[in-house]
């Protein structure tokens, strides 16, 4: 449990947006895909047919749980508020976090977790959170994947330019 100034620190950062810098945008793009895979294991979805995609404020709730953000930064009344003031943001008929909602989610929690760490700024901030729930580490695996991929299809464009060479006689 955060106590003192602290504790005053993280109730006012836990409700508001977090301003956006060059940082916060280039660390948001380069986890766009962990990103992504994180909302479709627990988006589903709500409504009837054509209906969007979101992630339910319970399954919010899990996530911050499973991927570590909860109890191990933030207590769990802090993620709630977080989630409540997110989806109050995003408007009264809301059924859930879509995509941009659920990164404007946890960089809230970034902020919120780090808020005793005033010489971070947002970016640092939800990068580290994003180091801290195992998102890097899906990064390095995609790359690891892609890669013996990327060299496979590389070799067949080498071999289709080079010109069959000529045999002569002897």
């Amino acid at each position: 449990m955060i106590r003192g100034r602290s504790a005053r620190r993280v109730a006012r950062t836990k409700t508001e947006e977090p301003k956006p810098d060059d940082r916060l945008v280039r660390v948001l793009a380069r986890f766009q895909q962990p990103l992504r895979d994180v909302f479709r294991t627990y988006a589903a979805r709500r409504g009837g047919a054509g209906s969007l995609r979101v992630v339910a404020p319970a399954d919010f709730l899990r996530l911050c749980r499973e991927l570590g953000a909860s109890p191990a930064l933030l207590q769990h009344a802090d993620v709630a508020a977080v989630c409540r003031a997110t989806l109050a943001d995003a408007g009264p008929d809301a059924p859930g976090f879509d995509e941009a909602n659920l990164s404007r989610a946890l960089a809230r929690i970034a902020v919120a977790a780090y808020a005793a760490v005033p010489n971070l700024g947002v970016g640092d901030k939800v990068e580290a959170l994003f180091i801290h729930m195992g998102l890097a580490e899906r990064l390095v695996e995609r790359a690891r994947a892609a890669k013996p991929k990327a060299a496979a299809h590389a070799a067949v464009a080498v071999s289709r330019k080079r010109p069959a060479e000529k045999k002569e006689p002897v």
